[in-house]
């Protein structure tokens, strides 16, 4: 599955380590730290004026989004991904 980050940049889920609000780099200083720190992996910044919502961390790359976790997780739980999770669920043989 994919997931469109805003601008024209669209990523595939499966390298996703995790979406996280932006608003923590500004009241965290331990996210502060951790963006600051990983300069070994490119920043992709989306939003050309600054105003990002969200920051996605990838397996080698931390995108910079001007889109809300909200929105970025509504665009990840879309219908035909929760029916193939639901039908995994209520596979008997998994247990």
């Amino acid at each position: 599955m994919f997931l469109h980050l805003g601008g024209n940049i669209v990523i595939s889920l499966k390298g996703v380590v995790g979406i996280f609000d932006y608003s923590l780099n500004e009241t965290s200083q331990t996210t502060n730290n951790y963006l600051n720190f990983e300069k070994d992996k490119e920043v992709i910044k989306i939003a050309e004026n600054g105003d990002y919502k969200s920051f996605i961390i990838t397996n080698n790359k931390i995108y910079l989004s001007p889109i809300a976790t909200s929105t970025l997780k509504k665009r990840i739980s879309s219908e035909k991904f929760i029916d193939k999770i639901n039908i995994l669920q209520d596979d008997p043989t998994l247990d």
